[in-house]
């Protein structure tokens, strides 16, 4: 299932569809096929490359912002991985989500959270350490207590993020609700998830991909090519959802 997700995490960007659709369009034979081939790829090119369409549809899925203060305190807040990765020298790297450390880090340092959970293992193919590994190293040396620091260090998913960490926090009888922490795209499923496996979660969403920001009119009509891209981001989170919703996990 794992090697599946992956594979099929590959086919949910608009730019994989077009090119799909491209050779479809050079190997039909038949005039009526290569018409509705073109009418479906000049579709796709203008619907996905659309900023306005983009915007205002990530900016309506995405959990809206949500700010925690010091009167609200929490025994712990777990951190989901994929904020970073190792290269094939096993140094780590932050990733362009990397404002979920920051948030974290902060959620901390101002006493709203006691304890850190990182979940996160491998989620590659490669013989790398787990994700926690880079992750604790780099929350120490940020001012993190070691001893404030939970590593869940085998999930591959988000599922497992959820039925792993409430293992750890059942066993360490820590109650709820926790803080969970994750990109805002992401927190909609991840939300499922947690309730799901029978945690009290306040969420914390971070990372937004797009906000309320003010443009010229132009701008937001002009076609970006790079959201043909970007759009598979938001279309794995509804993607998954369903799934995870038909397997009674979410």
């Amino acid at each position: 299932m794992f090697l599946l997700s992956k594979i099929f995490f590959l086919f949910l960007a608009p730019f994989v569809w077009l090119m799909i659709l491209l050779s479809w369009y050079f190997i039909a034979k038949k005039p009526s096929s290569k018409r509705r081939i073109k009418i479906a790829i000049i579709s796709i090119a203008v619907i996905f490359s659309n900023p306005f369409i983009y915007h205002n549809f990530v900016l309506w899925y995405q959990a809206k912002p949500i700010e925690l203060t010091k009167n609200q305190q929490f025994q712990v807040g777990i951190l989901l991985g994929g904020l970073s990765g190792y290269d094939k020298h096993n140094k780590g790297f932050f990733s362009e989500s990397s404002d979920r450390f920051i948030e974290t880090v902060q959620l901390y340092h101002q006493g709203i959270i006691k304890k850190i959970l990182i979940s996160g293992g491998n989620g590659t193919f490669n013989n790398q350490p787990p994700e926690t590994k880079f992750l604790s190293e780099e929350m120490i040396k940020n001012g993190i207590n070691a001893t404030d620091i939970i590593l869940e260090s085998t999930s591959r998913n988000t599922y497992e993020n959820a039925v792993y960490s409430k293992r750890i926090l059942d066993s360490l009888q820590l109650k709820g609700p926790h803080v969970l922490i994750t990109s805002a795209i992401h927190m909609p499923r991840s939300i499922r998830l947690f309730q799901r496996a029978g945690l009290l979660i306040q969420p914390y969403p971070c990372n937004y991909f797009e906000f309320d920001e003010e443009k010229a009119f132009y701008e937001w009509w002009i076609p970006d090519i790079s959201l043909l891209e970007n759009w598979k981001y938001t279309i794995k989170e509804i993607v998954g959802t369903f799934i995870y919703q038909m397997a009674g996990k979410a």
